[in-house]
C-alpha cells in the first residue's frame, strides 16, 4: 500500500505538470512536420531493409537443387 503522504506528493506534481502543460500546450508546426517526417523515414528504412532481405534468399526449390548437382 502506498503511503498517504507518497499519495498526496503525487497528486501535487500531478497537478503541477498539468497545470504547465496547458500553459505550453502549443507544439511549432515544423516540430509536427518532423516528427511525421522521421517516422516515415523510419517505416520506410524498415521496409527497405525487410524487402532486401527477402529478395537475397534463394528459393527452397534452389537450395535443394544446389546439393543435388
Amino acid at each position: 500500500m502506498m503511503d498517504a503522504r507518497l499519495t498526496q506528493l503525487l497528486f501535487y506534481v500531478s497537478v503541477i505538470a498539468m497545470g504547465q502543460q496547458s500553459e505550453t500546450s502549443e507544439v511549432p508546426v515544423s516540430y509536427l512536420i518532423a516528427g511525421i517526417l522521421g517516422l516515415a523515414l523510419a517505416v520506410g528504412g524498415v521496409v527497405t531493409v525487410v524487402h532486401q532481405a527477402n529478395q537475397s534468399t534463394p528459393k527452397s526449390s534452389e537450395l535443394y537443387n544446389y546439393g543435388n548437382r
